[in-house]
């Protein structure tokens, strides 16, 4: 199956956006060698456009979203993504430096693929942050009284 097909049976086939990205996530994990390919163009300077990528996942995930935004199901997964944070310090950082060296590396393909507008790079950042906040503390333990 071609690249682009896999991505579009992925995001479409999946039930919610939710288990789409949970699929994406995990399809693109299962395949070193495409973020390897990505990130080598990125580090290069050349431009990072993976059309089958940026098309067909990313854009899918972009509209799944704005389809599904008034299904109320956004609280019931920050619910459960609170529930779900790491308490054990080293997978709080693991993810705290995921999120952070992910986004300094591909944040330049990722604003050219999602067309980020004026201020969007600004608010992306805060919400990098916000979530970076939360990883480490999640997994500090309360002080004794």
């Amino acid at each position: 199956m071609e690249e682009a097909e896999k991505f579009s049976s992925i995001i479409a086939g999946a039930p919610n956006v939710s288990e789409a990205a949970d699929a994406l996530f995990c399809e693109v994990l299962e395949d070193p060698p495409f973020v390897t390919l990505l990130a080598r163009t990125v580090l290069s300077g050349a431009p990072a456009g993976r059309r089958s990528f940026e098309e067909s996942a990313l854009h899918g995930l972009v509209e799944r979203i704005r389809v599904e935004s008034t299904t109320g199901r956004r609280h019931e997964t920050f619910t459960e993504f609170m529930a779900s944070l790491p308490s054990d310090p080293k997978i709080a950082t693991a993810a705290y430096a995921s999120l952070l060296l992910g986004w300094v590396l591909f944040s330049p393909f990722l604003k050219s693929t999602l067309e980020f507008e004026d201020g969007d790079e600004n608010s992306m950042e805060d919400f990098l942050r916000s979530i970076a906040r939360m990883l480490i503390d999640s997994s500090r333990t309360p002080a004794p009284d």
